[in-house]
């Protein structure tokens, strides 16, 4: 039987997994996060005038897009292993029934 996120917290077996059922939230946080990085280094770059607004219109959102990447493609690397980890769960239960 499945726990809850609070009582997945206290589980000091470590039974049930609870990077799953959070990883919408940090990709979330892990989005604002980068936006709100991207803005200041936008405003800084507008800020230094010259080279600096160049920098900005090019460095800003390029880095927003390739963080953006990088985030995505890691937790969807997270979902896969906890995937993983949950079919070969399945076929050692069936294994050990039959």
């Amino acid at each position: 039987m499945e726990k809850g996120l609070f009582a997945s917290l206290f589980d000091f077996n470590i039974s049930e997994l609870i990077t799953p059922k959070i990883i919408r939230v940090l990709y979330i946080i892990g989005v604002v996060m980068i936006s709100i990085v991207s803005v200041v280094v936008f405003i800084i770059g507008l800020a230094q005038g010259g080279v600096g607004i160049l920098m900005a219109l090019i460095g800003a959102p390029l880095m927003f897009i390739l963080y953006i990447i990088f985030l995505r493609v890691n937790m969807e690397l997270l979902i896969v292993l906890f995937n993983i980890h949950r079919e070969l769960k399945d076929i050692r239960q069936k294994v050990v029934s039959q």
